[in-house]
């Protein structure tokens, strides 16, 4: 492991701190940037820098400036979107491992990812395009209904429209431009969902989890549980080959991975979402390490830094315990969350984290997806039961109230 050097954190909000320790448990000295001169993170670090993290350029010249005394040996964040594209110019103009900023561009639009990972052999939803709008009465007269309707740049969930007929897509698509790139119409699949956490190092794929993903039956489709181990663990051959093959059709290394599928009845493994991010919903903080006791971030500050990873989560025993993050949405639409009452642990269970994401009274609209959630939980059981059973023990003692 290489010593007196340092690593770059874009970030150090709550979210980075798990990053910024694990740099400091293998030597190094962070430099942390946010533009919030209170971040948290910065409480653990060398060399503070008060700047917004997209300014890529300003970074580097910043960076320059500083008469560091070590060299730099990486460069990360575990956020998303610009920042990640930060982290990528920062990484070629300081000849670091990491994803290259060609190689990102592609990720930007959900369609246009879909559209090339398609015609390169990448099973996905069937998608629709209307360039027209007589083409629009063509698309909805032959699209199979339901179908998803969902913005081409949104996260966790936000915007995603289901609609069950010709009437209600038509009023929707006369309200958008036709083939407007911002949004994605694609057939609505059937299946089970799981969610890929993955590591990329020398342009190899390595697995780390493949975690069950439970989700509302309304849209936007808010997601309230990941259960490991999975049910289709015994997919993870043909898995790692698909990841395996976006690693190569997109060129990203020395990254994170993380990816949807759903699989239908038939076997049949679709590709809903990937990018070369860490993903949230406290898989990779919580989950990964209290089944597995795989030290996500450990190895992604190795992958940043150019250093040999643990290449596999080591298997728990699954007929020994089960694990699970759980989620409380609301209801559907809007409302304002009343009460959340006292959660009893039994004794052949363990509570390993819990958070509450919002205050009593405080107003949520099932569209704003993901943040809309009220509570989440971190527990696992030692029973011999089935997930379903354990999520239903779970929700029956526990009450959360809303009002309209």
């Amino acid at each position: 492991m290489r010593k007196d050097g340092y690593f770059i954190s874009l970030g150090a909000g709550k979210n980075q701190i798990p990053l910024i320790h694990k740099a400091n448990a293998l030597g190094l000295k962070v430099i942390s940037v946010d533009k919030n001169d209170k971040a948290p993170g910065f409480h653990f670090t060398s060399i503070k820098i008060i700047e917004s993290v997209h300014e890529y350029r300003k970074l580097y010249k910043s960076i320059g400036e500083i008469p560091l005394i070590y060299p730099i040996y990486g460069v990360g964040t575990r956020s998303f979107g610009k920042t990640v594209y930060s982290a990528s110019y920062l990484a070629e103009k300081l000849k670091l491992p990491g994803v290259k900023p060609n190689s990102l561009k592609i990720f930007d639009n959900k369609r246009k990812l879909k559209e090339f990972l398609e015609k390169k052999g990448i099973k996905v939803p069937n998608y629709y395009n209307w360039r027209s709008n007589s083409l629009m009465a063509k698309t909805i007269a032959i699209i199979s209904y339901p179908c998803i309707l969902k913005p081409s740049f949104s996260e966790s969930k936000k915007g995603i429209e289901l609609f069950y007929n010709k009437d209600e897509l038509k009023e929707k698509l006369n309200k958008i431009s036709p083939d407007d790139s911002s949004y994605l119409l694609e057939e609505f699949i059937e299946g089970k969902e799981i969610t890929v956490l993955g590591l990329v190092q020398n342009q190899t794929f390595h697995l780390v989890s493949i975690s069950d993903k439970i989700t509302t039956t309304y849209p936007p489709f808010i997601e309230i549980s990941h259960r490991l181990p999975s049910d289709f663990e015994d997919h993870s051959g043909e898995i790692k080959i698909i990841c395996q093959s976006i690693v190569n059709l997109t060129g990203i290394d020395n990254c994170p991975f993380v990816a949807e599928f759903k699989i239908t009845n038939s076997d049949e493994i679709y590709l809903m979402e990937v990018k070369p991010e860490v993903g949230g919903e406290y898989l990779a903080d919580y989950l990964i390490p209290q089944f597995y006791g795989y030290d996500y971030f450990q190895n992604l500050i190795k992958v940043f830094i150019g250093e040999p990873i643990e290449t596999k989560a080591q298997k728990s025993d699954r007929n020994l315990k089960k694990s699970h993050i759980v989620f409380f949405a609301p209801p559907e639409n809007k409302s304002k969350l009343k009460q959340i009452s006292p959660f009893e642990v039994e004794p052949s269970e363990n509570l390993f984290f819990r958070e509450n994401l919002k205050q009593e009274g405080d107003t949520l609209l099932t569209s704003q997806g993901n943040h809309s959630r009220v509570l989440v939980l971190g527990i696992e059981t030692k029973k011999n039961i089935s997930h379903e059973e354990f999520d239903k023990s779970i929700r029956e003692r526990i009450s959360v109230k809303f009002e309209s």
